[in-house]
């Protein structure tokens, strides 16, 4: 009986840790896609004053 316990101990832990590794990718993929948005209007506004600001 109390090997059936640990089993599900260890199974709720896998869980949270999965929880918890999905929650950091995510902040992560958040972060990522705001530097790229960043670095994308970077190169959009040096590309305008390359054409304009001449």
């Amino acid at each position: 009986m109390q090997h059936q316990s640990l089993r599900q101990t260890t199974a709720g832990k896998a869980r949270v840790e999965a929880l918890a590794l999905r929650e950091t990718l995510q902040r992560y993929r958040l972060l990522l896609g705001m530097l790229a948005s960043a670095a994308s209007a970077l190169g959009t506004y040096q590309l305008l004053r390359l054409l304009f600001l001449k």
